[in-house]
């Protein structure tokens, strides 16, 4: 059962989303409505990199314009690329700044383990409905996994296009088979989740 959704009804929930760039803003909603249904309204913001993200004033600035656009906003989810950093020390750096986060609504900052193209990989079953191409396990823990997809697709005969493959794979998705394989969309999934 959705606990958001159950505790607030149906359509009744709008959650701000803060990420880098355009294929996260198209990609990772698509996410979120696996966990939560169709219901929830979200509202994503290109921050423009990891600086725009880890800079208190400015997430502060665009939280402070979606409420005034949106006085009902439930929480705001902050997801950063760990890329090639250790989850640890990505995880350290952004418990700093969630202190300096002081706001009337939950925010919730995730690292993302690596990049998007990390969490896509963490199903390996859908890269190969949709490539054709056996996939090494391997692929899912490698820093650099936009890298990685690059390779999958050439060895397809395909190019990767982030904004146009992202939403197709993510659909294609099971997230419950990928958590298995990524411990940082377990913990996307219980930011999104956790009322």
């Amino acid at each position: 059962r959705n606990v958001v959704c159950g505790k607030f009804g149906r359509g009744a929930v709008k959650l701000a989303l803060l990420v880098e760039g355009p294929s996260d803003v198209k990609t990772m909603p698509i996410l979120i409505r696996k966990l939560l249904g169709e219901g929830v309204r979200i509202i994503p913001r290109n921050m423009r990199g990891k600086g725009g993200v880890l800079n208190v004033r400015k997430v502060r600035a665009v939280i402070g314009e979606i409420l005034r656009e949106n006085p009902d906003l439930y929480k705001v989810i902050v997801c950063i690329d760990s890329e090639c950093t250790p989850l640890e020390e990505m995880e350290d750096r952004i418990q700093k700044v969630n202190q300096e986060m002081i706001l009337e609504i939950p925010v919730h900052y995730v690292v993302v383990g690596h990049a998007l193209e990390g969490w896509l990989l963490a199903d390996v079953e859908a890269i190969h409905k949709y490539l054709r191409v056996h996939i090494p396990p391997s692929a899912t823990l490698d820093c650099k996994p936009k890298e990685v997809m690059r390779r999958l697709f050439r060895k397809a005969g395909r190019n990767f296009t982030s904004d146009r493959d992202g939403p197709r794979i993510a659909e294609m998705m099971d997230l419950d088979r990928a958590m298995k394989n990524n411990r940082s969309l377990a913990s996307f999934r219980e930011a999104v989740r956790d009322p």
